[in-house]
């Protein structure tokens, strides 16, 4: 690394010292979140469906719908929900046999006019709803056994 003396030296050239500084911030950048390590939504989600669509139908199957808002590929936190409770063998069950599942899928900046239906803030966010209404929501990563849960609490 750099020692005390050259790092007061980088910091008299402040072109060099930022040239680095961003050159380092965007390695750390593409290492943690680049779209080759992008995991697409399980198989359960259909990507064609959508939220009215999703709520017709599980008015009419008397099921819950399981809304998930996620940044791909940016968002390094939702890759890990997509790997962990998401994939969850458990979940793809549940979710099958209780729920139509809606998949959000949103760029950075972008103002998706379901997310915003659904309060979406942040991503991930998971968002239950039954007759149309919200009744569970998180933001954030959460466990398999947490969202089952969720789900269950929901579906009941």
């Amino acid at each position: 690394m750099f020692s005390r003396g050259s790092t007061m030296r980088l910091l008299k050239h402040p072109v060099i010292f930022l040239s680095i500084a961003t050159a380092t911030f965007l390695g750390v950048l593409s290492c943690s979140s680049g779209s080759s390590s992008m995991t697409p939504p399980p198989a359960y989600f259909d990507p064609a469906v959508r939220l009215d669509a999703a709520m017709a139908q599980a008015d009419r199957e008397d099921k819950v719908v399981l809304a998930v808002a996620s940044g791909d590929p940016w968002c390094a936190p939702c890759q890990r929900y997509k790997k962990a409770a998401l994939s969850d063998p458990r979940v793809e069950e549940w979710v099958r046999a209780n729920a139509i599942p809606v998949y959000i899928s949103l760029a950075p900046g972008e103002n998706d006019p379901e997310a915003a239906r659904l309060g979406v803030r942040g991503v991930p966010t998971t968002v239950i709803l039954r007759d149309g209404q919200i009744v569970d929501r998180h933001a954030g990563v959460i466990p398999a056994e947490q969202l089952l849960e969720m789900l269950a609490t929901a579906g009941s």
